[in-house]
C-alpha cells in the first residue's frame, strides 16, 4: 500500500473470442482539448492496493467484473504531467480476458460513450497518450513478463514492481491467460511473445 495517489492504473478487458477491447469516450478536457478516447482506469485511492485498484476502477467505468488475481502487469508508464497539472505520476496497465459483466457506461455525467474497439483495428483518435501507449506495447506483445509471485506478495512485501526482480518470468506453458489453441494465429502469436 502507499500513502499517496500519484499513482494510476488502466485495464485492457480483451475479448479474446471477438478480438476485442474495451474502450471509454471520456468527454471531460484532461490531456486533450476536448472528449478523448481511453480504457477503463484512473487514480488509486491512498491505502488501495494497485491491482484491487484496477479491478474497482473496470467496474466503476465500464461495469466489468474481474479479480484482482486475474489482471496481468503489461505495462508502466511513467507520465511527466498528470491528469490534474500537479506533477508526474505512474500508471500501471494491467490486460485481462477473464471478467465477467457487461460492457454498459456506468458513468454517463463523465463518458460519452464505452464500447468494444476492434483489436486489430487502429486505435480511435484521439486517444489519451497513457492509453494509447499501453495498449499498443500489450498488442505488439509488451515488455512485461508475467510473474511467478503473485502481484498482491510482492506489492506488500516488496513495494515494487514484480518486474524490476530478475529471474521471476513465467514460462508460456504456465499462463493461465493465454487464447485458446483454436484461437487467431494472431493472437497465438501475440500471446507467446508476451511471456
Amino acid at each position: 500500500m502507499h500513502e499517496t495517489s500519484r499513482l494510476a492504473v488502466c485495464v485492457i478487458a480483451h475479448d479474446l473470442i471477438t478480438d476485442r477491447i474495451a474502450t471509454v469516450h471520456y468527454a471531460k478536457r484532461s490531456w486533450t482539448p476536448g472528449p478523448a478516447w481511453t480504457i477503463p482506469g484512473g487514480k488509486v485511492d491512498p491505502g488501495e492496493e494497485v491491482p484491487d485498484a484496477a479491478a474497482r476502477e473496470l467496474l466503476e467505468e465500464a461495469g466489468l467484473i474481474v479479480r484482482p488475481a486475474h489482471l496481468r502487469l503489461v505495462h508502466t508508464i511513467q507520465a511527466k504531467e498528470g491528469w490534474d497539472g500537479r506533477g508526474g505520476f505512474v500508471l500501471f496497465a494491467f490486460a485481462t480476458s477473464e471478467f465477467t459483466g457487461e460492457l454498459v457506461n456506468v458513468e454517463p455525467d463523465k463518458h460519452l460513450e464505452v464500447r468494444w474497439h476492434p483489436a486489430a483495428a487502429v486505435l480511435p483518435s484521439p486517444m489519451f497518450p497513457t492509453s494509447k501507449a499501453a495498449v499498443e506495447s500489450y498488442l505488439a506483445g509488451g515488455p512485461a513478463r508475467r510473474c511467478r509471485r503473485s502481484w498482491r506478495s510482492v506489492w506488500s512485501r516488496a513495494r515494487v514492481p514484480p518486474l524490476a526482480r530478475p529471474g521471476w518470468a513465467m514460462p508460456p506453458s504456465e499462463s493461465a491467460n493465454s487464447p485458446a489453441p483454436d484461437a487467431p494465429a494472431r493472437l497465438r502469436r501475440a500471446a507467446d511473445s508476451r511471456y
